[in-house]
């Protein structure tokens, strides 16, 4: 009787379980078979389960709508205040970008391996 229990508890934890499973992966597969449906498809008033037309239109709208609201950072100046290890890591990533770079730091660093950053004043550092 006890084994009979167990084993109807187990089926149900599984049941459950798969049931939960689809609940929360349906969300996931409605937004990727709606991004490839057609805006005529998506706006209709009873929903497909799979596109009747597939259409990368979607991502082309996407793609250049994207285009304008990017910048560089390449040439814009970073201060960076403290030198230390941190100071140092946002350094070389900014030099990556091709960032100017200024530093302040409390004392006076060795900036032999960094001689693409300049080190300045903190009134200077402010003011750039």
């Amino acid at each position: 009787m006890k084994h009979e229990k167990s084993t109807v508890y187990r089926v149900l934890s599984f049941v459950i379980v798969i049931i939960l499973a689809l609940l929360f992966t349906f969300p996931l597969y409605w937004i990727v078979t709606g991004s490839f449906k057609t805006v005529k498809e998506i706006n209709s008033t009873t929903p497909t389960w799979w596109p009747t037309q597939w259409t990368l239109k979607n991502y082309q709208t996407l793609m250049g709508k994207l285009k304008a609201p990017l910048f560089e950072l390449a040439g814009k100046t970073i201060g960076i205040i403290g030198f230390g290890s941190i100071g140092q890591r946002v350094a070389e990533i900014a030099q990556a970008f091709k960032m100017n770079i200024l530093i302040y730091s409390k004392h006076e660093k060795n900036l032999s391996r960094f001689n693409f950053a300049h080190q300045v004043k903190l009134d200077d550092l402010l003011y750039n």
